[in-house]
């Protein structure tokens, strides 16, 4: 918006999970595919369930990220691989300050 000579610009909240930079070859990566380490019987969740526990960036691939959760006592991983160069990272950085 412009207001005279100034340009003024507006902060509008967006949901991560929302944002069009989270997905890979054009499709969403949220909620990751969670897969079954270990703990009790594998409850098979889906969505955004359990408890995040770690995240960690790959390295590998700068532009992948492992997420561990905890569901009911089963430890999950799930992993979420980005097409934007940088996102990654930045996912990282604000999922580590949780």
């Amino acid at each position: 918006m412009f207001l005279g000579s100034r340009v003024i610009t507006r902060t509008v909240p967006m949901e991560l999970r929302k944002h069009p930079l989270m997905s890979y070859r054009g499709m969403p990566i949220w909620p990751p595919v969670w897969i079954w380490s270990f703990g009790g019987t594998n409850f098979h969740p889906t969505g955004e369930i359990g408890m995040l526990e770690n995240i960690r960036q790959s390295t590998v691939d700068p532009d992948t990220c492992f997420m561990m959760m905890n569901y009911g006592g089963r430890r999950y991983f799930g992993r979420l691989e980005f097409d934007q160069k940088g996102f990654c990272q930045q996912v990282y950085v604000l999922m580590v300050g949780f």
